[in-house]
Order: structure tokens, then C-alpha cells, then sequence
């Protein structure tokens, strides 16, 4: 997998995972990324990524959210 799927996959498991028991939990712990300030807000929002670096991981992390919603 590509660093900046992820990189949307590590946000969105930091995002929404229930505890430290949860499935979510154990995968973010497995994945070894790190990211700035900046690149947590670009990937969640959008709005902080002027360059578009990041549309991959925002992709990913979009997708994964509408997942959850359903």
C-alpha cells in the first residue's frame, strides 16, 4: 500500500476508533507514519492542502468515513 493511502488509513483509524481494545486501534498501531500538524488538518479538511499533496490520503479517508456512515 502507498504512503499516502496510508497515511488516510492511520488518520481515519485515529479519528474513529473506540478505545484501546478496538480493531481500529490495533490497526493505527501498526502502522508506522508520521505526520505534521499541517498534514493531519490537510487530510481531514481539505482546506489546509494548497498543493494538493495530500488528495490521496483525503481520498482515502473520505471514502472510509462514507463506509462508517452507512
Amino acid at each position: 500500500m502507498s504512503f499516502e493511502k496510508l497515511a488516510g488509513v492511520f488518520v481515519y483509524c485515529n479519528d474513529f476508533h473506540s478505545g484501546q481494545g478496538s480493531r481500529l486501534y490495533r490497526l493505527q498501531s501498526r502502522i508506522r507514519v508520521r505526520l505534521s500538524e499541517s498534514a493531519w488538518k490537510a487530510i481531514r479538511r481539505g482546506r489546509d492542502d494548497r498543493n494538493n499533496e495530500w488528495e490521496a490520503s483525503r481520498r482515502v479517508y473520505r471514502h472510509l468515513k462514507r463506509r462508517r456512515a452507512q
